[in-house]
């Protein structure tokens, strides 16, 4: 079966993912016309993400998760974060922009990843990374990121969720070189 996925966006200053009042922004790829399982929405200039892009630059710094529906539950919790925004139903909508800031910034890792450096698939597609690098739940359903389609030996699961729950902000300019620029290169070939 297929594995859906909600784009969620937390305070900077969080550390209880399962109180709802943290939430500063929860994304379901139908709005946009896109599929909810990952790889059917994670493109670059694809609606929802740069929805998602959008809204943590005008909160500055922010916590994201992409929650899939198999995720593991929270702890203590009989539910999982795709479960808490689908009982509730809190939906962020709006007009995706016509442009996105060009860098990701991991203020935890001190780790930076440049979009106009992701590679392209053989039909000129690119994978964002925000959704890879935050999801929770990956390779337990159909849609997810599949990791055999490594590109010159890139390890994907040193990055796949490794930055979920950390403190992201987007920006058009570069971090300075206390931050390492990262490239998991990711590529999906149809």
């Amino acid at each position: 079966m297929g594995q859906y996925y909600y784009g969620i966006i937390f305070k900077e200053d969080t550390t209880d993912f399962t109180d709802i009042s943290n939430v500063k922004g929860a994304f379901n790829a139908h709005y946009w016309g896109d599929g909810l399982r990952l790889c059917d929405h994670s493109w670059l200039h694809n609606g929802m993400v740069m929805r998602v892009m959008e809204r943590i630059q005008e909160m500055g710094t922010a916590r994201v998760v992409w929650a899939g529906d198999y995720a593991d539950k929270e702890p203590d919790k009989d539910f999982h974060l795709y479960n808490m925004i689908e009982r509730i139903g809190v939906y962020s909508y709006g007009k995706a922009p016509e442009r996105q800031c060009q860098y990701i910034i991991n203020h935890d890792k001190h780790e930076y990843i440049d979009l106009m450096q992701c590679p392209e698939n053989s039909l000129g597609w690119c994978l964002h990374p925000l959704p890879l690098m935050t999801c929770e739940g990956n390779g337990r359903g159909g849609g997810d990121f599949d990791y055999d389609d490594k590109k010159n030996g890139t390890h994907y699961d040193d990055y796949v969720g490794k930055w979920s729950r950390d403190r992201l902000s987007v920006s058009n300019e570069k971090p300075d070189d206390t931050y390492t620029e990262i490239r998991p290169d990711f590529i999906r070939e149809f």
